[in-house]
């Protein structure tokens, strides 16, 4: 079996038999193995510190079960954006998020086929089932409360009074206070 260590360190570096070996300890591909891929590069530009990628994957042997398509998230290439990454535990935390988190936390998240970090290399993998038709938010300019015709606000349960998390107008994730106006009022 390949081993899943060192992580690719970029998209390029790739492999059918890594690809492999991540869905299958992942449980997507319990029989065959992935023989090609193509991939598109998506979310370029829009405040992302990583690379981000949707795999084409080609099988042989594989049940019906087996993704045709899965989401590739890797470290920048960028010396710069990495620093950042894995000095604020960017990278690390989103690992642990799909890892420990994301099937517990009550909120809709794509499943993980596989999600590793390496703290000695600073480096990340993670393979992802592709929800397909979502849009990606823009990190940089951020979003305004509510967001009208927003595909993950319609699908995300209410956790006001659930028990899980609250919030208070001004802390994140709550809808933004009421001001008041700053008209003089004589």
């Amino acid at each position: 079996m390949t081993e899943l260590t060192p992580l690719p360190p970029s998209i390029e570096s790739l492999t059918p038999e890594w690809l492999t070996a991540a869905l299958r300890s992942g449980g997507a591909l319990p029989e065959g193995s992935v023989t090609a891929f193509g991939h598109e590069i998506i979310g370029e530009g829009i405040g992302f510190i990583g690379t981000v990628a949707r795999l084409k994957l080609q099988y042989s042997g594989a049940g019906p079960e087996a993704p045709a398509t899965a989401i590739a998230k890797l470290p920048s290439e960028d010396p710069g954006s990495r620093m950042v990454g894995v000095a604020f535990g960017l990278y690390e935390r989103e690992v642990r998020f799909y890892s420990d988190l994301a099937g517990d936390c009550g909120l809709p998240a794509p499943k993980p086929y596989f999600s590793h970090y390496d703290a000695g290399a600073g480096q990340a993998a993670i393979i992802l089932e592709d929800l397909t038709g979502g849009a990606f938010g823009d990190q940089v300019a951020g979003a305004s409360w509510p967001r009208p015709n927003s595909r993950s606000m319609r699908s995300a349960p209410s956790t006001r009074g659930g028990g899980r998390a609250r919030s208070s107008p001004g802390t994140p994730g709550s809808p933004p206070a009421s001001r008041p106006s700053a008209s003089p009022s004589n």
